[in-house]
């Protein structure tokens, strides 16, 4: 490795004078930072998942900030764990930097891994990250992708829009349908038991603590970037969606709705009405996130836009990966 492809130094945000205001403007700055690099998302995170927040700047020779790295230190039996970010109602972590550098923040990240004894990496980098040829030594890609869509006018928006997705907007009007912020968490065990319902049908566990939710609302809720929005019919909630609105990107977090309560197109009105929400306080595109559940993969491309790389990177140990084999799983 030359001088110049020398990985940088790292040290705690604390060492080089980053507090949480200044974290959160260089990170919402850099060309692959989100609003889920911020320094209450990552606390709300830690919180959840009773993990350590750790919040590292990337240094160059000259001791100039040139990424931030924001992890959720825990353990998994005896090995010690680290994700950036745990990725349940979190897409998106790893370094935040400007693009040219992406190479060197993750081989920077390998050498940080190793002088902190992490026997386990994880990485989910944003979609910006993904825009270079790719050095991945020492990691292993977990390929992944999301749905990006543009926004701007509501004629261009609508147009992107295919037939069924608007035949349910249309449905949803009918049914008397109406949109709202929701402005406390009171919903929470209504939202929890929709959830619940939902991955029941396919054979499995709803995987996000009620203490995410709760970090949520106390860390993240107050800045302003979360949006809570539901769609009712009179005053009963039928759908509840959690959105991210920073940067000029909207995104969709998670969600929920009510089955049982039999009526059609509220989730698209729902996704619809937050679109020109967002477009209207300048958001320029919106990350429905990917998914593997086909379902909700159709109903992501009904909103239009384009299919884009977000995948996700892993550095084990030997020793790690030998024990994961045996149990045949990760415990976080």
């Amino acid at each position: 490795m030359s001088r110049a492809e020398t990985p940088w130094e790292t040290a705690s945000a604390e060492e080089v004078g980053l507090d949480r205001a200044s974290w959160n403007r260089e990170a919402l700055e850099a060309e692959t930072g989100t609003m889920f690099h911020s320094w209450e998302w990552a606390s709300a995170v830690a919180s959840a998942f009773r993990r350590k927040p750790r919040y590292y700047a990337l240094l160059d020779r000259k001791g100039a900030v040139k990424a931030l790295f924001p992890v959720q230190e825990g353990r998994s039996g005896p090995f010690r764990t680290a994700y950036s970010p745990v990725t349940i109602v979190t897409p998106y972590g790893g370094p935040a930097c400007a693009r040219a550098d992406i190479p060197t923040a993750f081989r920077t990240i390998r050498v940080l891994q190793r002088k902190e004894g992490w026997h386990y990496l994880r990485m989910a980098p944003s979609p910006a990250a993904w825009s270079f040829a790719g050095e991945f030594e020492g990691y292993e890609v977990l390929p992944g992708s999301t749905r990006v869509v543009a926004l701007g006018s509501d004629a261009a928006m609508r147009r992107a829009l295919n037939r069924r997705c608007r035949r349910y907007i249309e449905k949803a009007d009918e049914a008397g349908v109406t949109i709202r912020d929701i402005k406390d968490f009171d919903f929470l065990d209504t939202y929890l038991s929709w959830g619940e319902k939902a991955f029941e049908r396919v054979g499995q566990e709803f995987p996000t603590p009620r203490a995410l939710y709760e970090a949520l609302r106390r860390h993240v809720l107050p800045t302003g970037s979360l949006l809570v929005r539901g769609a009712f019919v009179a005053d009963r909630p039928v759908t509840v969606e959690l959105f991210g609105l920073s940067g000029g990107t909207l995104y969709a977090v998670d969600s929920a709705m009510d089955r049982e309560a039999g009526v059609a197109g509220a989730g698209n009105k729902l996704t619809w009405e937050t679109m020109r929400l967002a477009a209207e306080k300048g958001a320029t595109q919106f990350d429905m996130l990917g998914t593997n559940i086909p379902g909700i993969s159709e109903y992501k491309q009904s909103f239009g836009g384009e299919l884009v790389p977000a995948h996700n990177l892993e550095s084990a140990t030997r020793a790690f990966l030998l024990a994961r084999k045996a149990i045949g799983k990760t415990r976080r």
